[in-house]
């Protein structure tokens, strides 16, 4: 992935343009090395030498709710109904059954699997990113308020009416 970004920075470059990369989200639960995803992040604009603006996933958030010291079962549930189960398997721990399982300890054993560097990259997501009259958000934005009132659950989640 890196050794493409790079071949398409330096066209860019060659050709006067500047470049940035944005990220916009969702780095785990899509297949089998969530961790790997999130550890390529970190530090990659030095690796490439451009600003990298990392973007928040709903799925991001739903992981980062599960790793509070007190989740709410809720939270580990819908987690784990939106494939969070990727991740758990990733650091060993198995399957949760969220209706018998303990949030707390669920979150304890993430926390320590995932590492306070990984964790880190997590808590500093950015819910979007303006540029140029544009605003990068992973899902979208309310269309009738204005980008000032926007709320973090439409930047991570919204899909109508912004769809249409």
């Amino acid at each position: 992935m890196e050794r493409v970004l790079g071949q398409a920075i330096a066209e860019a470059g060659g050709q006067g343009r500047r470049c940035e990369l944005v990220m916009l989200g969702d780095y785990i639960d899509r297949g089998p090395s969530s961790l790997g995803v999130l550890r390529r992040l970190v530090a990659m604009d030095q690796r490439l030498g451009v600003p990298v603006h990392r973007l928040l996933g709903n799925h991001d958030q739903l992981l980062l709710e599960c790793l509070r010291h007190q989740p709410d079962p809720d939270d580990l549930a819908l987690w784990l109904a939106n494939g969070g189960g990727t991740v758990l398997a990733e650091c060993g721990i198995g399957e949760v059954d969220p209706d018998d399982a303990d949030p707390a300890a669920v979150a304890a054993q993430l926390r320590a699997r995932i590492g306070p560097e990984l964790t880190g990259l997590l808590k500093e997501l950015k819910l979007g990113w303006p540029s140029g009259g544009y605003l990068f958000a992973h899902a979208g934005v309310q269309p009738a308020q204005q980008l000032a009132t926007q709320q973090a659950s439409e930047l991570i989640w919204i899909r109508e009416p912004f769809l249409t």
